[in-house]
């Protein structure tokens, strides 16, 4: 029964598509049975501990993400200027990338905050263990040596 439920799901989408008014969003009908095994597939994954999944730096987190960032999943963090977003976001990439070495890792980051030049000082700051308002400070100019430890970090 359910490989006609399917059958008959493709056959619509073909018929819909020769009309000329094909929907992308068809393409993704399929009947619910498939959603329910990959759904039992995906909790004896959980169960067995063989999910993939991306720990972050922080346990209480990784409990609230199931064990940590999941593919394929969009995560957004938003909140009111000046409460952290982006040096929780840095540290949130670096701590995904040190916790993961032995997985493929593509991360894709954006921020309508501010240019990617002010993300990657940030980043550096944190990383040499400075305050980002340091960088730009005209009280200490900080030498090439110190620069360029931060480019190799």
């Amino acid at each position: 029964m359910e490989n006609n439920q399917n059958q008959n799901l493709s056959h619509q989408a073909q018929k819909v598509e020769s009309q000329g008014n094909f929907d992308d969003s068809l393409k993704e009908f399929r009947h619910i049975s498939l959603s329910v095994d990959k759904s039992i597939e995906e909790i004896k994954a959980a169960q067995s501990g063989s999910r993939i999944v991306f720990p972050t730096g922080w346990p209480r987190l990784n409990r609230n993400l199931l064990g940590g960032l999941q593919k394929g999943k969009m995560y957004v963090i938003a909140g009111r200027p000046g409460v952290g977003k982006s040096a929780f976001s840095n540290q949130l990439i670096f701590d995904v990338l040190d916790n993961n070495k032995d997985k493929k890792v593509i991360v894709l980051y954006w921020t309508f905050e501010m240019p990617d030049y002010q993300q990657i000082m940030r980043a550096a700051s944190n990383k040499a263990q400075l305050q980002f308002s340091q960088l730009y400070s005209v009280d200490k100019s900080y030498q090439t040596r110190e620069l360029k430890s931060m480019k190799k970090q």
